[in-house]
């Protein structure tokens, strides 16, 4: 489709119709593959990102983080 699409642009004696037709073939390629790529990532399940040595638990400093609040030092 791609390929299709380039040449159709590069014959300037093409119209815009031909161009419009194949560009929107092109968008309903791209979403399939998109569509499949969702459900391929839905199928595998949730994957965690990468945890650290402690089992990806936060280190404690001895002070308590309170969303929303910061200090300047």
């Amino acid at each position: 489709v791609i390929t299709q699409l380039k040449e159709l642009l590069a014959d300037e004696e093409s119209s815009t119709e031909d161009l419009a037709a194949k560009t929107n073939e092109l968008q309903t390629a791209l979403q399939a593959i998109g569509q499949a790529a969702y459900a391929a990532a839905g199928a595998a399940g949730p994957e965690g990102g990468p945890e650290g040595e402690d089992g990806g638990e936060d280190e404690d400093d001895g002070e308590e983080t309170v969303e929303g609040e910061f200090r300047e030092v």
